[in-house]
């Protein structure tokens, strides 16, 4: 599994590289430029297609390790069309979220061009800590459930209990 993440990561790591290097990025800004006179406009122009073209490129490993993966171990029972239909809304929210943050990062580089890192790194941080907070809320809320299924004296986590009941 780590594997296939390091493979996804270095995809697409070669696919900036490639866009970058062949040119394919400078043609891709001319055309938003001639599309609206409104920077807005190009620059969502520009990161649908690079988006877009990224995803189609890298649809085939993704179409693995999400839905032939899940599918060999038991862990999605989701039809083909019940996998796409999770995976449009999962393109569409992330798109969204994408742009938004893009966006901020853009407006921080116009704003305060000296000390836009120092603003993103305390973004950023602000994330991280209200996610992890998010996490510990969800994972208590997991373990209340769970507690409450296993009983107050058997756990799951406690490897000396006994889950199942014992015959003599």
């Amino acid at each position: 599994r780590y594997r296939l993440v390091l493979l996804d990561l270095a995809g697409r790591a070669l696919f900036l590289v490639g866009l970058q290097g062949s040119g394919a990025s400078h043609a891709l800004a001319q055309w938003a430029q001639g599309i609206s006179p409104t920077f807005a406009v190009q620059w969502l122009a520009y990161l649908t297609l690079v988006g877009s073209a990224q995803y189609v490129l890298l649809w085939p490993l993704h179409y693995y390790t999400s839905f032939r993966l899940e599918h060999r171990f038991g862990l999605s029972r989701l039809s083909f069309s019940g996998w796409l239909v999770r995976e449009a809304k999962h393109v569409a929210v992330g798109s969204v979220l994408s742009l938004v943050v893009l966006q901020g990062l853009y407006a921080l580089l116009r704003q305060a061009p000296a000390h836009w890192p120092l603003y993103a790194t305390a973004g950023w941080v602000a994330f991280s800590v209200v996610a992890e907070i998010e996490t510990f809320a969800m994972r208590t809320r997991i373990l209340g459930v769970s507690t409450g299924l296993w009983g107050a004296r058997e756990s799951p986590r406690d490897p000396h209990t006994r889950i199942l009941p014992h015959r003599a």
